[in-house]
């Protein structure tokens, strides 16, 4: 019997062995979506009601390895997904239909078997974003205390949004045209407080599902080779700046800006450290009676530049994917008057040094963190765009163009 096991299982790899001179252009995936919202904020704890369920589409694209940056990365796919996900509760929190590319970036690559690093961002439409005209007359107040806001949608306040998707990805060859799928994958949807109320939306997801591989060509390009590292350290300076709004019932608009000085040191082809100087300038700091007493979080009493500039130092871990750079920076202020003035009840403040324990709810603390993506148009002349947060809390979202030298 175990004979006969083993010659099966020989003749069944021996079928779907693919010749390794050939590649698959590009692949149709289907997968079947459930999962966990995570109640990071009592807001979304009144109105998770049951698991995420949803569905995702996408066309994967192969890379043949005739770029340094494809062979660098031992020939990922790059894809574009159509997903449509429910978060159990379709009442109040809707669905939410998000469109996003994204890259494969292979852990284990064999002939029958493959293991990756899935990351992507695009935008998400939220189907049910929160009625402001309906939420303003009722005088709901933006947190769900004791869970008053079940019948609102206080965790998304926008049609628009964006979704971050990352994980991994496994494929295994049921034969030479299809394969079994399967994805443990973390997603984000939030529109970085450029429309408030932004709590956001946290998934963790399991796929399931199967890929159709309709056609394989011989490759025709030569397999670019690793050539030496031509710049070791480098540097950057990045000026951006967005919109953002402070509080749903507030209809103002306020700017946002910062200027980021960057040393990097690159480790490999395909990765680089870096460490840096931040300036952020952050326009909602200033004095208005109006704000209702749930929503503040900063004594303010006078409408001063001071209030609103930050100033931070940076650590950062980058990946460069040939023009394009992904990566997260960690920050420590250096310079927060706004420390100062939180939490808003008297009562709780304390004396602060540059590190000190605080509430995520009640004030933004010491750590800043930075999700970072850059294009470069040309050697020199960069594009960015910055998601700024506080733990899970995103402060902005911002935009902008740098140089590189």
């Amino acid at each position: 019997m175990t004979k006969k096991l083993l010659v099966f299982i020989f003749a069944f790899l021996s079928f779907i062995t693919v010749n390794g001179e050939e590649y698959v252009p590009y692949k149709i995936k289907g997968e079947f979506i459930g999962g966990y919202v995570i109640p990071h904020d009592e807001n979304v704890e009144v109105l998770v009601k049951g698991p995420s369920i949803g569905a995702e589409l996408a066309v994967e694209f192969a890379t043949d390895g005739s770029k340094p940056w494809q062979a660098y990365y031992n020939n990922p796919d790059v894809g574009v997904a159509l997903q449509l996900l429910s978060f159990g509760n379709p009442e109040v929190l809707g669905d939410m239909v998000s469109v996003y590319p994204y890259i494969n970036l292979p852990l284990t690559k064999a002939t029958n078997f493959s293991l990756n690093i899935k990351l992507g961002g695009g935008l998400a439409f939220c189907t049910n974003p929160l009625d402001k005209d309906t939420a303003l007359a009722d005088s709901r107040p933006i947190k769900g205390t004791n869970g008053k806001n079940k019948d609102y949608n206080f965790a998304i306040g926008s049609l628009v949004n964006g979704i971050l998707a990352g994980g991994a990805n496994m494929e295994f060859s049921l034969n030479k045209n299809v394969s079994l799928t399967g994805d443990l994958m973390f997603n984000h949807f939030s529109n970085g407080s450029t429309v408030q109320p932004n709590t956001g939306l946290n998934i963790f997801n399991g796929y399931v599902g199967l890929k159709y591989l309709p056609e394989y060509k011989k490759r025709t390009q030569n397999i670019a080779e690793t050539a030496p590292i031509k710049k070791k350290f480098s540097g950057e300076v990045i000026f951006s700046g967005g919109i953002k709004d402070r509080y749903y019932r507030d209809t103002k608009k306020f700017p946002i800006g910062s200027l980021n000085l960057e040393g990097y040191y690159q480790t490999c082809h395909q990765h680089r450290i870096g460490i840096g100087l931040d300036g952020f300038y952050d326009g909602i700091y200033t004095n208005d009676s109006a704000l209702s007493s749930s929503y503040q979080r900063t004594d303010i009493d006078s409408d001063e530049l001071k209030n609103k500039i930050r100033v931070g130092v940076n650590i950062a871990n980058e990946l460069i994917i040939g023009n394009f750079i992904a990566g997260i920076q960690f920050g420590l202020y250096l310079y927060d008057p706004i420390k100062d003035l939180e939490p808003y009840e008297t009562s709780k403040r304390r004396e602060k040094g540059l590190i000190y324990a605080y509430n995520i709810q009640e004030e933004d603390g010491w750590l800043y963190t930075k999700l970072t993506t850059k294009y470069k148009i040309t050697p020199n002349l960069l594009a960015n765009f910055d998601l700024k947060m506080h733990l899970q809390k995103a402060e902005f979202v911002e935009f902008g163009l740098g140089y590189a030298f």
